[in-house]
């Protein structure tokens, strides 16, 4: 089942039309995906003096990680308000995945991370910065539902790999267009989730009841502005899969 994320503009023309005035929620949720990687980095350097030396050397260097990430969000922060909105374009998915992993596996400690990255040769139009933000909040939101389960055996699955979208007899409106895209697919061994909830998701419903659900309204809102669609489905064996369909380039 696909999460409508806005009509099929082309990519560029959505970006300029969502940056052209600074919005509330936009840098609210900046400002959430901002809050993470800060407060993460402050947990780990403040563990290092009581750590062995191998163990505070991982936390320094994970720490360090999510300062850089932390600098990143803050650099896109001042473009959106300076209204700078020059397309940025992904010419090497796999290399660009790949230099994350290190990041997500340290951020995703405790849990089985099982990767599967494919070369990817097509490009995309997407500022790195907003497809990390991205990913990490799809991945944070399966290690949240696994945890709430108590899996035994937490496990989460993290695919890259390029897809070709055809045309359905009776497509629904949100319904990738046919093409070709990058998926990225995160999935966990927590509880799934409900099909009614699949509906309510990105409109402020959320499946943690602490939350606001501003992280994956977030992530709906940058697909948007991009062009892509986040389909959500239940994996039989129990869990949820989230999958990110962004159009390459020349998919109109």
């Amino acid at each position: 089942m696909s999460v409508e994320s806005g009509p099929r503009h082309h990519p560029s023309s959505k970006l300029q039309d969502a940056q052209a005035f600074p919005d509330v929620a936009t840098l609210r949720s900046m400002l959430h995906d901002l809050n993470q990687p800060l407060s993460t980095a402050v947990l780990a350097l403040q563990a290092v003096p009581f750590q062995g030396l191998e163990e505070g050397r991982e936390s320094s260097r994970f720490g360090l990680l999510c300062v850089e990430h932390g600098i990143d969000l803050m650099r896109q922060m001042q473009r959106y308000l300076n209204r700078e909105n020059e397309p940025c374009v992904v010419h090497h998915v796999t290399d660009l995945i790949q230099r994350w992993i290190p990041f997500f596996g340290f951020y995703l400690e405790g849990i089985r991370f099982k990767i599967k990255v494919q070369a990817v040769r097509a490009s995309i139009q997407i500022d790195p910065v907003d497809l990390k933000r991205i990913l990490l909040n799809l991945l944070t939101n399966g290690k949240e539902a696994i945890y709430e389960k108590g899996e035994s055996h937490p496990t989460l699955y993290f695919i890259v790999e390029e897809v070709q979208v055809i045309n359905e007899p009776q497509p629904a409106a949100s319904d990738p267009a046919p093409g070709t895209y990058v998926a990225f697919e995160v999935q966990d061994n927590g509880r799934g989730v409900r099909s009614d909830c699949v509906r309510r998701l990105g409109s402020g419903y959320t499946t943690k009841g602490n939350a606001r659900g501003v992280g994956l309204r977030g992530v709906l809102a940058r697909l948007s502005d991009y062009g892509g669609y986040l389909q959500v489905n239940n994996e039989t064996r129990g869990g949820a899969i989230f999958r990110v369909l962004l159009p390459t380039m020349g998919t109109p």
